[in-house]
């Protein structure tokens, strides 16, 4: 009810229009597969076809890669995240990917050493490399650990970050940088000694270290 369609649909006709994207794949719940083709077409005159099992095997007839066979492709994440399924689909190109539900593309980390990820994560973390954009939709409530917020950062805008430690240490910084920012905008209402104390903290925020910028 928060218009993910509506959203998704805007950000395509855009890409379109720049000449951005041709390829889109949309992966969503199974039973979400005809409303977001009907809704697509009925609101943005997109048409998607629905790969389903008997799609795939049709497709792929004398060893084809059913994904090069439709530009505009609806697909459940079940079928796609099938071994086989997504082999075949890793070695098509492109252009946009878009999870519905994306609440369950997680990965969590136990310990300091096991990295567990979703089959959903593993799905696109294996498409991220193989696509212009990804765009990960969810209107579920979701309370991340940091490395799980570092792990959706890595499917987005990948190498952003050299490591975990690293996007850690910078979002340990944001309060401080924050605070910072405040000093400066009521700067003219600030006394003497506030002044004294905001420089020293400005000056802090700016320093390499603190924002770990190397």
């Amino acid at each position: 009810g928060l218009g993910k369609t509506i959203q998704a649909g805007l950000i395509l006709k855009e890409l379109r229009a720049r000449g951005l994207v041709e390829r889109v794949l949309v992966v969503v719940p199974a039973s979400l597969q005809y409303q977001w083709r009907s809704e697509l077409r009925s609101k943005f005159n997109e048409d998607f076809e629905i790969f389903d099992g008997s799609a795939i095997r049709f497709h792929g007839r004398g060893g084809d890669n059913p994904w090069l066979k439709a530009d505009n492709i609806i697909c459940s994440l079940p079928l796609a995240a099938r071994d086989a399924n997504a082999a075949s689909l890793a070695q098509a190109p492109w252009d946009l990917v878009i999870f519905d539900e994306a609440h369950r593309v997680r990965r969590h980390r136990q310990g300091h050493t096991r990295i567990q990820p979703t089959t959903a994560y593993a799905l696109a973390d294996e498409l991220k490399e193989l696509t212009y954009g990804m765009l990960l939709l969810t209107a579920t409530p979701m309370q991340l650990h940091p490395y799980e917020l570092y792990s959706l950062i890595e499917l987005v805008e990948p190498g952003l970050f050299k490591t975990y430690a690293t996007y850690d240490r910078r979002r340990k910084s944001l309060p401080r940088l924050n605070t910072a920012m405040r000093h400066l905008q009521t700067w003219s209402a600030l006394s003497g000694a506030e002044r004294e104390a905001a420089e020293h903290d400005v000056r802090a925020v700016l320093r390499k270290r603190d924002l770990d910028l190397s």
